[in-house]
């Protein structure tokens, strides 16, 4: 067991070490008004594979067990889950939430109220309360999604529900 969690560690740690660097460099940048870098680092946190999506879990296998021969599916499953766990998913929701806010208020890019519903939408159903408010406002006032006030309410109340105020 130790040689195979050695070896994985090895070949992943650098891929997934990187993660968190990525959005916190993001975010700095977006913070210091560098939007190109923050664009970058976001959206590559924002992109990455989905850790709950089976494929993602199946390609990944499939490129650890030529080198873990005698690891069971059990220890790959519990070492995937240890290093793309629900803090990967969180940062790739608030990098996503991010890209939303650059995308509205053109901050780096063109403004496009479309992609900024996109990414508000994708960090929205991922749980962030302030894209949940966001996403609510667009539908609000029409901006790159249809006015549909029902839909702006039931985003408004999830956030609210969450604590947002």
């Amino acid at each position: 067991m130790r040689h195979v969690f050695l070896t994985l560690v090895l070949l992943f740690s650098f891929a997934t070490a990187v993660f968190p660097n990525d959005f916190e460099d993001g975010v700095a940048a977006f913070q210091s008004q560098d939007f190109w870098t923050a664009l970058t680092k976001l959206f590559k946190t924002a992109t990455s594979p989905d850790p709950s999506v089976k494929s993602s879990f199946d390609e990944w296998v499939t490129r650890a067990r030529p080198l873990n021969p005698s690891a069971s599916e059990e220890e790959l499953k519990e070492y995937w889950s240890a290093k793309y766990g629900s803090r990967r998913e969180e940062l790739r929701a608030w990098a996503q939430l991010y890209l939303g806010i650059m995308y509205h208020d053109g901050l780096g890019v063109t403004q496009d109220y479309q992609q900024a519903a996109t990414w508000y939408s994708q960090a929205a159903q991922a749980g962030v309360p302030a894209a949940q408010v966001r996403l609510g406002t667009l539908y609000t006032k029409g901006e790159g999604v249809p006015r549909d006030l029902a839909k702006a309410f039931s985003w408004y109340q999830k956030a609210a529900e969450a604590g947002h105020s």
